[in-house]
C-alpha cells in the first residue's frame, strides 16, 4: 500500500493537480474506520493536535489513533492519496508513523494570491503576501530537510503531467496512472496571463516589487522544483515610468498591424456567415426533403400493419381450421374404439344369454320335480337384463351410440330426453329387488360396462345443479380410464 500526501496553498495548483491525479487513476480514501472522518476532517484535526503549545503526550496519542483509524479504513486500496493545505502541519508527523507515505509538495507564482483581491486596505495585502511567504518558507525547509520528497511547481507539473507520472511510478512501481489519450478531453485555462488583462499583471508585477522576501522563497523553491514551467521573478533596475513608455510606444506601432487584422477578422466573418446561410437554405430544404420521406415512410408502414393484420387473420382461421380437423379426427378414432368395444360386449353379452337360457331350463326342470311346498319359493334370473333396463345403463347406452358421429352427437340431448320419457312410463314397477335375483353376480358385471357408467353419473348429477355444471367432465374423465383401463387388459 502506498501513500501519496499532497501540501500546496490555496493559491496553487494542488486541488486541480489532485483532481488531475485521481482522473488517472489514484484512489481517493474512504473515510476513517470507527469515526467516519474524511481525510480534510483528519487534517483539521491533525493540525489543530500538533500545533503549536499542544505538543503533549496526549495530543500526539490522540494523533496516533486518528491516523491508525484512517489507515485501517483505507487498507484495503493499492495506493491512495489526497491533498490539503493544512497537511504541512502534519508532514513531519505523518514520516514518523507512515514510512511508506510519499510527499508532494506544490507551489506556485505569489501572483496567483493577489489575482482574486477585489477590494482590500494595504495593510490586509501585507498581511496575506506575508502568510503567503510564512506557509511557503516552511515548506521549502520540509523539502530541504527532507529531499526525497517530490517538490514541484503546480502550473509546471499540470503542463508536464506525464513527466510527473513518471517520476511517481519510479517511486511507487505499483501505481497505474491513465496517460492523457485514454481520458476524456478537457478544458482547463492554466496560465493566469490568459485571463488578466495587460494593466492588471503590470500592477501585480509592481506590487511584488514591495515583497523581497516572497520573491526570495519564491525563486529558491522554483531553483530546487523537480518540474517546473515559469521563469524567476527578476527585479528590475528600470523605473515604472520607462516601463511604461516603453509600453505605450509598443503599442502604438502595432496599432496599424492590428487594425488590418481586425479587418482580415472581419471580413472572414462576413464570408462565414454568408456560408453558414447558404448551409442554412440547404438543410432546410433536406428537412423537407426528409419530412416527406417521412410521411411516405409512415404511409407505408400503416400498410404493412394492415397487412400483418390480415396475414394474421388468415394464419388464426387457418390454424382453427387445423384444429377443428385434428379434434375431428381424434373424435372419430375414438369412436371406432368405442364401437370396437361395443362389439365385444355385445358377443359377451350373447354368450351369457345362451348360457343362462340353458341353466334356466334346466332349473325349471328341477323345480317340476320338487313337491308343493318346495315349489312355492320363487327364483329369480336374468339379473344383468334386469341392469340394463335401469335407467343408468339405457341413458348410458344412448351416450355411446350418438357419440360415434358429430352428427349424432348433435341429436344425443334430444334422445336421452326421449330415453328419459320411455323409462319413466314404459317401466314395470313390480319387478322384485335386485338382490332377489339368483344371478345376482352378473349385474355386477354389467354395472362395469361403459354405458352403465356414463349414465350412473349422468343419474347422480341430476340431483343438483352444481353436479349438473361439472358432469361433462366427470363423463369425459370416466371414458377416457374405461379405455385406458382396456388397453391394459389387452396388453
Amino acid at each position: 500500500m502506498s501513500i501519496f500526501i499532497q501540501v500546496g496553498h490555496r493559491s496553487s495548483y494542488s486541488k486541480v493537480l489532485m483532481e488531475k491525479m485521481y482522473e488517472r487513476g489514484l484512489s481517493q480514501p474512504v473515510n476513517s474506520y470507527t469515526h467516519q472522518l474524511t481525510c480534510d476532517q483528519v487534517t483539521e484535526t491533525l493540525d489543530k493536535v500538533l500545533s503549536k503549545g499542544s505538543e503533549s503526550g496526549a495530543n500526539h496519542k490522540l494523533a496516533d489513533n486518528i491516523i491508525v483509524d484512517l489507515l485501517l479504513a483505507n487498507l484495503d486500496l493499492e495506493n491512495w492519496g489526497w491533498e490539503s493545505e493544512k497537511n504541512l502541519s502534519a508532514l513531519s508527523y505523518w514520516k514518523q508513523i507512515e514510512v511508506q507515505a510519499n510527499f508532494i509538495l506544490i507551489f506556485d507564482h505569489p501572483k496567483y494570491v493577489l489575482q482574486n483581491i477585489k477590494s482590500a486596505s494595504l495593510s490586509d495585502i501585507v498581511s496575506i503576501m506575508e502568510e503567503w511567504t510564512q506557509y511557503h518558507q516552511d515548506l521549502l525547509t520540509f523539502y530541504e530537510d527532507n529531499e526525497d520528497c517530490l517538490l514541484v511547481e503546480g502550473i509546471g507539473a499540470f503542463k508536464y503531467f506525464s513527466k510527473l507520472k513518471d517520476n511517481l511510478i519510479e517511486r511507487e512501481p505499483t501505481l497505474l496512472l491513465k496517460s492523457g489519450w485514454q481520458i476524456p478531453t478537457t478544458s482547463t485555462s492554466l496560465e493566469l496571463d490568459d485571463i488578466l488583462d495587460p494593466l492588471l499583471k503590470l500592477i501585480i508585477e509592481e506590487l511584488l516589487k514591495y515583497f523581497p522576501k516572497a520573491i526570495q522563497v519564491y525563486n529558491k523553491l522554483l531553483e530546487k522544483s523537480f518540474i517546473k514551467s515559469s521563469n524567476p521573478i527578476y527585479k528590475s533596475k528600470k523605473p515604472l515610468l520607462e516601463d511604461l513608455v516603453t509600453s505605450l510606444i509598443s503599442v502604438h506601432s502595432n496599432k496599424n498591424t492590428i487594425v488590418e487584422e481586425l479587418n482580415t477578422i472581419k471580413e472572414d466573418n462576413i464570408n462565414l456567415n454568408n456560408k453558414i446561410n447558404e448551409l442554412s437554405k440547404n438543410l432546410n430544404q433536406q428537412i423537407d426533403i426528409n419530412e416527406q420521406i417521412k410521411n411516405e415512410l409512415l404511409s407505408k408502414k400503416s400498410e404493412i400493419v394492415e397487412i400483418e393484420k390480415e396475414l394474421s387473420s388468415k394464419s388464426t382461421q387457418k390454424s382453427n381450421d387445423v384444429i377443428l380437423e385434428q379434434e375431428n379426427i381424434d373424435l372419430k378414432h375414438e369412436n371406432e374404439i368405442v364401437i370396437k368395444q361395443m362389439h365385444q360386449l355385445q358377443e359377451e353379452l350373447e354368450r351369457y344369454y345362451i348360457g343362462d337360457k340353458n341353466l334356466e331350463d334346466k332349473k325349471n326342470d328341477e323345480l317340476n320335480s320338487l313337491d308343493s311346498a318346495q315349489s312355492e319359493v320363487r327364483k329369480y334370473y336374468g339379473a344383468a337384463e334386469r341392469v340394463k333396463q335401469d335407467l343408468p345403463y339405457r341413458l348410458g347406452s344412448t351416450i355411446v351410440k350418438h357419440s360415434k358421429s358429430p352428427e349424432k352427437l348433435v341429436k344425443l340431448p334430444f334422445e336421452l330426453a326421449k330415453e328419459y320419457y320411455l323409462f319413466f312410463n314404459n317401466n314395470s314397477k313390480n319387478l322384485p329387488e335386485l338382490d332377489e335375483y339368483t344371478d345376482v353376480y352378473e349385474a355386477e358385471k354389467i354395472k362395469n360396462h361403459l354405458s352403465y357408467r356414463l349414465g350412473k353419473i349422468l343419474v347422480d348429477s341430476m340431483q343438483s345443479p352444481t353436479e349438473l355444471l361439472t358432469m361433462p367432465f366427470k363423463l369425459s374423465r370416466e371414458s377416457i380410464n374405461f379405455k385406458r383401463k382396456q388397453f391394459k387388459i389387452r396388453a
